[in-house]
């Protein structure tokens, strides 16, 4: 009797340990590649920057044992340097890599620009005068002299440690950008919205996008991390908040990349990075789950959506779960002219047109139409959101769309 409830026990945790697992290895499919803590390490990843040689340089953040990593395609740490709490890190043309220390941890606790070997020697340093400016991101510009970003300004830095430009307007700058005319391209995400501004040598502002907000009301932006002048004269802003890559042209906003759905296809408890990778159409990710683990993930492009062939931007992105095509329930069922009713206890959807009406529950493959049983692919939630197999509501309720698959690309007619 004894061996047979050890038994019972034994097999009762291998279960639970099986379904916890499986829980903490879920991922949104659209990730293609990722890299992981375990959860008790208490560490988190920063910044992220892709190197010219295909490897990442990453932040592992932690009280314990902070560091900068670079890591292959297979995630392998290929060379580390700590301990610090770094904020960004570049490599320059001399092979040197040129990091932003937050300060912290061990004395002197001053933050500081430090440039340091692949042998770990500090050759180069710039300390800043408190905590309050430290660092956030520094880079070298074409004739030496070192950009960075922190505190409530932008300055300019040469190798003697003089400062021969500033711009300090701003309120939370985290991103700036030299730009070829000789204007830097400042991203400042501000605390209700963020803005990203081109100023000129004397300080002018000569452009800008977003506003800062109030509490009462986010701006057009919200928490933007990222922004790149392009060849054309648009330029691409990564806004964090809203899980956006923008492309802003002549005050026309167009949506390039989404990773909403990414974020909601797990419990997230922090998202700290969101960085395009613009030569293979991805978005790299630094999340923390709620489960304690960290990750970061590089996800594919998301889908494009044409509304009678004009951009269209769902609260709940499309997404492809398992081959299948898939909308938010109330957002399509919206565009036939549909109400969605959400039976929460049994986890159902009551769907009602002018000459339809179905009942589907979540996850079952059997409903209802019109009193008639059907079997279709079933309907998921995402986060908190249910969705809803799009040929479904083609084949009952008559919305017309064409998916092209490898481009990624839906067009509802």
């Amino acid at each position: 009797m004894k061996r047979r409830f050890w038994q019972i026990i034994i097999t009762v945790f291998v279960v639970f340990g099986l379904i916890l697992s499986q829980a903490a290895a879920a991922t949104s499919q659209r990730v293609v590649w990722e890299y992981s803590n375990v959860a008790n390490e208490k560490a988190y990843f920063g910044f992220l920057t892709p190197t010219e040689t295909g490897t990442l340089l990453v932040s592992k953040n932690s009280y314990r044992d902070p560091k900068v990593l670079e890591l292959n395609d297979q995630g392998e740490i290929i060379w580390e340097y700590g301990p610090i709490q770094a904020n960004s890190a570049y490599y320059l043309k001399n092979g040197n890599l040129l990091i932003a220390d937050s300060g912290a941890p061990g004395n002197p606790q001053k933050p500081r620009v430090i440039e340091v070997t692949k042998d770990k020697e500090v050759v180069w340093s710039y300390e800043l005068s408190s905590r309050a400016d430290s660092p956030r991101q520094a880079t070298e510009l074409a004739g030496g002299n070192i950009l960075i970003v922190g505190g409530d300004k932008v300055m300019e830095v040469n190798r003697s440690g003089k400062i021969v430009w500033q711009y300090r307007e701003l309120l939370y700058p985290n991103f700036a950008q030299r730009l070829d005319s000789g204007n830097t391209l400042i991203v400042d995400r501000g605390f209700y919205g963020g803005k990203v501004l081109e100023v000129n040598p004397q300080g002018k502002v000569v452009w800008s996008y977003g506003n800062y907000g109030s509490p009462q009301k986010r701006g057009e932006l919200n928490r933007p991390v990222w922004a790149k002048r392009q060849a054309d004269g648009s330029t691409l802003v990564a806004d964090r908040g809203a899980a956006v890559l923008l492309k802003v042209t002549a005050g026309e906003v167009e949506t390039v990349n989404q990773w909403l759905d990414v974020l909601r296809s797990v419990p997230v408890q922090d998202l700290w990075v969101a960085l395009p990778d613009l030569e293979n159409e991805e978005i790299l990710l630094s999340i923390t789950l709620t489960s304690g683990r960290s990750v970061i993930w590089r996800a594919e492009k998301g889908i494009e959506t044409l509304l009678k062939g004009k951009e269209h931007v769902f609260a709940t992105p499309p997404i492809v779960l398992d081959g299948i095509l898939y909308a938010g329930a109330r957002e399509v069922m919206g565009l036939v002219g549909a109400k969605v009713n959400w039976k929460a206890e049994t986890k159902e959807l009551e769907l009602i047109s002018e000459d339809q009406h179905a009942l589907l529950q979540i996850d079952q493959a059997e409903g209802m139409i019109n009193g008639k049983s059907i079997t279709i692919s079933p309907p998921r939630m995402l986060g908190n959101t249910a969705i809803l197999p799009l040929a479904f509501v083609k084949e009952y309720f008559g919305l017309e769309y064409n998916w092209d698959a490898e481009g990624r690309l839906l067009k509802i007619l």
